[in-house]
């Protein structure tokens, strides 16, 4: 139930057709996990907690650097060499002193990481490496917990969304089945980024999550949004389910 506080502060969110006070409520009442404090995070977080959600954990082990602030905009120049997550949690606290927020100055592993999964409704991957990628994309689809996942790269970016709940659906592996050896991984001039493009695709990642909780439009499972800003496009590419996949194929026996 949306009190009269709350709706004087949702009101335009609220109106809008397909969210209303039930769409509204479950924002309040989500619990979301972010992995990744850096030129993802910032929007998405933001953007979340300005919509809503109940409770955001985020989880990070990086300090604040100069060469951050060119894109990781929730970060000042004074707050060189702290926890990103310690500030970007005093700064969403200031933006909706309602969402309980999390901060969690720890690096994903194998160890923690089934743990938080299945602690949260909705887990978001703003992760710079492969290792954290490859491993929420397997904890995600055991836990049958929604992913929604971000990249960027130089001019350009994608969105996915990953759901365990329907078997037709794919996952991570079944686009990008073996994760890049070092030599595959970019170099810092080819890992370059242009600042806006990790505003535009966090903020498709904070749409893609707000809509899966409230279940309103169409979803981008299957379907990967690639955003080229030197072009000024947005394009949608299908792909399916791998029967050979190693996480989700109809051959894998997962241990659980």
């Amino acid at each position: 139930m949306v009190t009269a506080k709350e709706y004087v502060r949702f009101e335009r969110q609220i109106e809008l057709c397909g969210i209303g006070s039930e769409g509204q409520t479950r924002i309040f009442q989500s619990k979301i996990l972010l992995v990744g404090a850096g030129g993802l995070g910032c929007p998405v977080s933001a953007y979340l907690v300005a919509a809503g959600v109940g409770q955001l954990t985020v989880m990070d082990d990086d300090l604040i650097s100069v060469s951050n602030l060119q894109r990781q905009i929730l970060y000042d120049t004074d707050q060189i060499k702290r926890s990103k997550v310690l500030s970007l949690k005093d700064r969403l606290e200031k933006l909706n002193p309602e969402c309980k927020i999390s901060a969690i100055e720890k690096r994903l592993n194998d160890d923690n990481a089934r743990e938080f999964v299945k602690n949260h409704d909705i887990v978001i991957d703003g992760s710079d490496n492969f290792k954290t990628r490859y491993l929420l994309n397997e904890v995600c689809y055991q836990e049958k917990k929604p992913l929604i996942s971000g990249a960027i790269l130089q001019y350009d970016g994608q969105v996915y969304v990953f759901h365990a709940s329907e078997k037709d659906n794919p996952c991570y592996r079944c686009l990008y089945p073996e994760e890049p050896t070092a030599f595959q991984v970019p170099s810092c001039t080819e890992n370059a980024i242009l600042g806006p493009v990790a505003g535009v695709i966090g903020t498709m990642m904070a749409t893609e999550t707000l809509k899966t909780i409230t279940n309103v439009g169409s979803n981008l499972y299957q379907t990967v949004l690639l955003y080229s800003a030197l072009d000024s496009t947005f394009r949608k590419v299908k792909y399916t389910k791998k029967a050979n996949c190693q996480t989700c194929g109809a051959k894998v026996d997962l241990q659980y």
